[in-house]
């Protein structure tokens, strides 16, 4: 899987053919997810020879817009203090019944070979948490 972050707008996963996109998932969603910019329109191809925007794929998805607060979070499960922020009503999960969603974690870290770096996890059937790491100068 290739997988795209971007905050307050998606989680988005995908693979492609030969540059082709042959399958595609929208993880969350986030406050932005819907406001047109140059990302979002970018035309994409897929297999079955359509071309479709991201936008394309996510409107169908009706969302009313995602609670925007980040929230500082300290001392939870082991985890350094991060800001935390939740990415819901991705696309339908057959196995689930409910909608994939994705809980954000963005952490400071002094360990600069991890700078912008992010990891996905899939923490139970379409529950994903996401990782996102920045060094502090």
């Amino acid at each position: 899987w290739i997988y795209q972050f971007c905050p307050d707008k998606w989680v988005r996963q995908y693979h492609t053919d030969d540059d082709l996109i042959s399958e595609h998932h929208v993880l969350g969603l986030g406050e932005y997810a819907l406001k047109p910019d140059a990302l979002g329109e970018t035309s994409l191809a897929f297999t079955d020879g359509s071309r479709r925007t991201i936008l394309d794929e996510i409107s169908h998805h009706g969302m009313a817009h995602a609670n925007g607060e980040w929230q500082l979070v300290k001392n939870a499960d082991g985890l350094p203090p991060h800001y935390r922020g939740l990415l819901p009503q991705g696309d339908f999960c057959d196995t689930t019944g409910e909608y994939r969603h994705v809980e954000a974690r963005v952490m400071c870290t002094a360990e600069r070979t991890l700078n912008n770096s992010f990891t996905i996890t899939e923490h139970d059937s379409c529950a994903y948490i996401l990782t996102f790491l920045s060094t502090v100068p």
